[in-house]
């Protein structure tokens, strides 16, 4: 009977594999990982675990106390949303908010948000229609009724007719 050799007869038995397969793999992360922060590519989901492991690193460490009252975060919650939404709806709401954070004098004003488009205004008049054909809407609608359509001096927008147009119309000029 012939003994058999012990020895490593093939070739990934002569080098580390577990080493070489880890380096590669390490290597191969790294990689998606740079092209992902660069813009280069998206790695699905990649973006969410951080931000999970962000907030799992915050619970693991707990809750501490600030060490100075030197930085303050203002925070806009729903009640304030509900009772003033201009903050949020306009450049003037902002700058009445500022003016309201302004008068602690801050050495400085941070903020985390952006303009995505130009503000466009209405006049106070427009408005003021606007919220009485609103809440009479409302009351309509706590009668069971059914609402009416709007109609403007430009025409009807809900049928697109202009102005004087008798066709449909609940107006009768007589023609």
């Amino acid at each position: 009977m012939r003994r058999r050799r012990l020895g490593r007869t093939r070739w990934w038995g002569r080098f580390n594999a577990p080493l070489a397969a880890a380096a590669a793999a390490t290597l191969i992360c790294t990689l998606l990982y740079a092209g992902h922060r660069r813009g280069w590519w998206t790695v699905p989901a990649l973006d969410g675990f951080e931000l999970r492991t962000i907030d799992s690193r915050f619970h693991l460490r707990g809750e501490r106390m600030p060490e100075s009252d030197d930085i303050v975060i203002l925070g806009v919650d729903d009640k304030t949303r509900e009772e003033a939404p201009e903050v949020f709806q306009t450049r003037r709401g902002w700058a009445k908010l500022i003016d309201k954070a302004s008068a602690y004098e801050p050495l400085a004003l941070g903020f985390d948000f952006f303009y995505a488009s130009p503000e466009v205004t209405l006049s106070r008049k427009v408005v003021k229609q606007v919220r009485l054909i609103s809440t009479r809407r409302k009351r309509v609608r706590r009668r069971g009724r059914t609402v009416p359509r709007l109609r403007s001096d430009h025409g009807d927008h809900d049928t697109g007719q202009a102005p004087g147009d008798s066709h449909g119309s609940s107006h009768d000029d007589g023609h």
